[in-house]
């Protein structure tokens, strides 16, 4: 949200970009727990539900809902706060041991 909008590290939009991470992360297993139609009859078992939501989608909300960030800042060994705080990446990133 901060890169596509051009917004400053405030507190609030540091807490509400965990808040939309967890949201998508929540989305994939709420996707395994979710229903679908298959020849007009809905399908709640859990294994094909599992097989169906597998087959495709999961590996783009996989992708599409991973936080790099957090990925990024684990790695680097930096906190998450330190990592958003800083509106030059690569600031946060040459302080690292």
């Amino acid at each position: 949200m901060r890169i596509s909008f051009e917004l400053p590290a405030t507190e609030f939009v540091f807490h509400l970009d965990i808040v939309i991470d967890v949201m998508f992360i929540f989305d994939i297993i709420l996707n395994f727990n979710t229903g679908f139609y298959q020849k007009g009859q809905l399908v709640m078992k859990r294994a094909a539900i599992m097989k169906d939501y597998l087959t495709m989608w999961f590996w783009i909300d996989l992708i599409s809902s991973t936080p790099y960030t957090w990925i990024l800042a684990v790695s680097q060994g930096i906190g998450l706060r330190e990592l958003e705080a800083d509106d030059n990446l690569s600031g946060a990133l040459a302080n690292t041991p």
